[in-house]
């Protein structure tokens, strides 16, 4: 699978609602689901996507039907050819890129994977689509207007532009635009007139929106308590970076990255996120695979296979921790695990 198919299938806040679309025209942006952020990629997704699945098996292991993470999340493991699985992916709406600025490195290191226009081209139909839509509100540098897709060499296909740095209509820097469409690739979302839907985002909107940029104690502060770090099998990295992330309409994490160097994606990704309220209901997600269950120090642990994921209540916080495939043995990472319950 290619790495932007993984990410857009697992962004579930990249989603939607085409519905809200139409019966809101009268809205100037998109009508989201609840517990369905801006369109955008979520930072955890896109980690956990960008990470190689490994395959660590631990002993005495229970298998779990359905699991209520007890945060903004719950999931349910099925087979691909399930009724339910497929219905999701019939009614999953997801963000795609098709611009992306050439000056990429105003964006956090892990996140230019994803940073790139649609590269397997269009057909002329859809980039009249697109020029359609974003006719008058992309601009050179000189103020002059720009068409962004154009014919690829020898083929009937179209792509974005490329080496261009625009503008938007108030003078801004764009960083990306995307658009949205089902998952089998379909654009289908369409604003009040008539125009495929899109989304300019400045690079104001994009740094805002990925960096790493909260301290420690702003991150506590967010969160409302104290959250644990890891403190085995941490030396090697640099010190850990955060990010605050939500609204007080929505449940709010803390994302807890951990790079040795300037890598692109890291080994290590923590999620901090306060137990939900009673009266607010988990976004759900049906998946392909198996989730199982153990224990470490009385406290019991989900892991979600095949993601190299784990997922785990201590002190009122939900915790998800995400592994790049390989860096860590099995024991290393119990010992990870246990050092931020015990």
């Amino acid at each position: 699978m290619k790495g932007q198919d993984l990410v857009n299938r697992l962004a579930r806040d990249g989603m939607i609602d085409i519905e809200q679309v139409r019966e809101n025209c009268h809205r100037q942006y998109v009508q989201q689901k609840p517990f369905v952020k801006k369109l955008r990629w979520s930072t955890a997704a896109v980690v956990a996507a960008c990470f190689v699945f490994a395959t660590v098996v631990y002993a005495a292991t229970v298998l779990t039907e359905r699991f209520d993470t007890g945060g903004s999340m719950s999931l349910t493991p099925v087979a691909y050819d399930s009724t339910e699985f497929q219905e999701q992916q019939a009614s999953t709406f997801f963000g795609r890129s098709i611009y992306a600025n050439s000056r990429a490195d105003f964006l956090p290191p892990f996140i230019r994977f994803v940073s790139y226009d649609h590269f397997e081209g269009f057909d002329s139909g859809t980039a009249q689509l697109i020029n359609e839509a974003l006719a008058g509100k992309i601009f050179t540098a000189d103020g002059a207007p720009f068409v962004l897709m154009v014919p690829m060499p020898n083929q009937d296909l179209y792509r974005a532009e490329r080496g261009s740095v625009l503008y938007n209509a108030n003078g801004y820097e764009i960083g990306m635009i995307t658009t949205v469409t089902t998952y089998d690739g379909e654009f289908t979302a369409f604003d009040c007139d008539g125009l495929l839907w899109v989304e300019i985002l400045t690079v104001t909107d994009l740094i805002n929106q990925f960096e790493f940029s909260a301290t420690y104690e702003e991150a506590i502060m967010f969160l409302g308590r104290n959250f644990r770090l890891p403190t085995a099998h941490v030396d090697a990295f640099n010190p850990p970076k955060f990010q605050v992330e939500g609204s007080i309409e929505t449940i709010g994490r803390v994302n807890i990255r951990y790079v040795r160097g300037d890598e692109l994606f890291g080994d290590l990704f923590l999620s901090v996120e306060n137990i939900r309220d009673e009266s607010m209901e988990p976004a759900h997600l049906y998946f392909v695979g198996e989730i199982t269950r153990f224990e470490i120090a009385g406290v019991t642990i989900h892991r979600i296979i095949p993601h190299n994921a784990f997922w785990w209540i201590h002190d009122d916080l939900v915790y998800s921790l995400s592994l790049s495939a390989g860096t860590f043995t099995d024991r290393q990472i119990e010992e990870i695990i246990r050092s931020m319950i015990e």
